[in-house]
C-alpha cells in the first residue's frame, strides 16, 4: 500500500517492543502469508496515522507537482498509489485537491475498508512487476506516483521492479521505506534510502530531499515518513525538476546518495526497547542465581 496502508500506505511502521506497528501496509505478494499478514485488524490499527500523516503531507506535494511554492493549485494533478493498502494516502490525495487517484495493492485488501472508492482501485500482486506496469498503464498517465514503506514488504529480488513502475508511472515519485533496524510486520528488506537512490538513477531520476526537513518536526506525520520521505524525479523532464525545486532546493547529482537518517522519535523507540529487555534480563539473572544458591526453596507441606 501506499499510504498508509498499505503505504504499502499503510504499511510499515515499526514493530518494536511495545511500539505497535507503525506505517504502510504494504505489497507482499498476495500469498496467503500475504493475506493473513495484511488483516483488517492490522489496517485498523495504523490507518488512523497513516491518514493524518497524508492530510498534512499531501497538501504540500501536490503544490510542488502543480507547480507552486504554497499549498493551491494542485488540482490537475494526478496520482497512483502502488502498494495503496486501504487507500489513506490516496484519500489524503483528494481531499488536497487531487484531479484523479488510483491504486494497486494484493488482493488481501478488503474492499468494505477502503477509503477511496471502489473503483478506484485494482488488485494485483506487486511482485509482478510487469502486471503492476499493464494495469497502472491502463489507468494513466499520471503526474504523481508514490509508495510509502512498502518496498521493504518485497523481497530484495523485487526492488528494482517496484522502482520499474513507479518510474514508468509519473515523472515525479514521492518515496518512502524502511531502514535497516526500523522494525515492523514482514518486513523482508529493510535498507537505507542509497539503496533505493540506485535503482531510481538507473531509470534516469535524481532525489530531492526537501520533505524530510520540511516536515522533520511536524508530529501530525508519523515519524518513519519524516525519517523516510524522498522525492525523486526524472531529471530529463525540465519542467517537473523546476516545479519540484522552486525555492531554492536541488535535485542532486550523478552518483549523488541521500543521507542515511534516524529520526529521534525511533532512536528513543529503539532505546526504551533495549533498557527493557536489559531489564529482563537482569530480573532473569537473578532468579537464577538465587536458585543457584539455594534461596529459593519449595515451601514445606502442611500436614492436615
Amino acid at each position: 500500500m501506499t499510504t498508509t496502508e498499505a503505504h504499502a500506505s499503510d504499511a510499515g511502521g515499526p514493530e518494536l517492543a511495545g511500539s505497535g506497528q507503525a506505517g504502510r501496509v504494504g505489497g507482499a505478494s498476495g500469498g496467503s502469508g500475504g493475506n493473513e499478514a495484511y488483516s483488517g485488524s492490522y489496517y485498523s490499527e495504523i490507518e488512523d496515522g497513516s491518514l493524518r500523516s497524508a492530510r498534512a503531507v499531501m497538501p504540500r506535494v501536490l503544490g510542488l507537482v502543480g507547480g507552486g511554492l504554497g499549498d493551491a493549485g494542485s488540482g490537475a494533478v494526478s496520482v497512483v498509489d502502488v502498494g495503496c493498502g486501504v487507500g489513506s494516502w490516496l484519500k489524503g490525495a483528494g481531499e488536497s485537491g487531487a484531479g484523479r487517484v488510483f491504486g494497486v495493492d494484493g488482493d488481501y485488501v478488503e474492499r468494505d475498508r477502503l477509503m477511496i472508492d471502489a473503483g478506484w482501485f485494482s488488485p494485483v500482486d506487486l511482485e509482478r512487476a510487469d502486471e503492476v506496469v499493464r494495469v497502472v498503464g491502463e489507468r494513466g498517465p499520471f503526474e504523481l506516483s508514490m509508495s510509502l514503506e512498502v518496498g521493504e514488504h518485497l523481497p530484495a529480488a523485487r526492488a528494482s521492479g517496484l522502482v520499474g513502475v513507479l518510474t514508468s508511472a509519473a515523472p515525479v515519485v514521492l518515496f518512502s521505506a524502511a531502514v535497516p533496524g526500523q522494525g515492523g510486520m514482514h518486513h523482508i528488506n529493510e535498507r537505507w534510502p542509497g539503496f533505493w537512490s540506485e535503482l531510481f538513477e538507473a531509470r534516469g531520476y535524481g532525489f530531492v530531499d526537501r520533505l524530510r526537513r520540511e516536515f522533520w518536526h511536524d508530529e501530525r506525520v508519523e515519524w518513519w515518513y519524516r525519517q523516510n520521505m524522498l522525492l525523486y524525479v526524472r531529471r530529463d523532464d525540465a519542467a517537473a525538476v523546476a516545479r519540484v525545486t522552486a525555492g531554492g532546493e536541488r535535485l542532486s547529482g550523478v552518483g549523488e546518495r541521500p543521507m542515511s537518517l534516524v529520526h529521534p522519535e525511533h532512536f528513543l523507540r529503539c532505546a526504551d526497547s533495549l533498557a527493557r529487555s536489559r531489564a529482563r534480563k537482569r530480573g532473569l539473572a537473578r532468579v537464577v542465581a538465587a536458585v543457584r544458591g539455594g534461596v529459593t526453596k519449595p515451601a514445606p507441606l502442611e500436614r492436615p
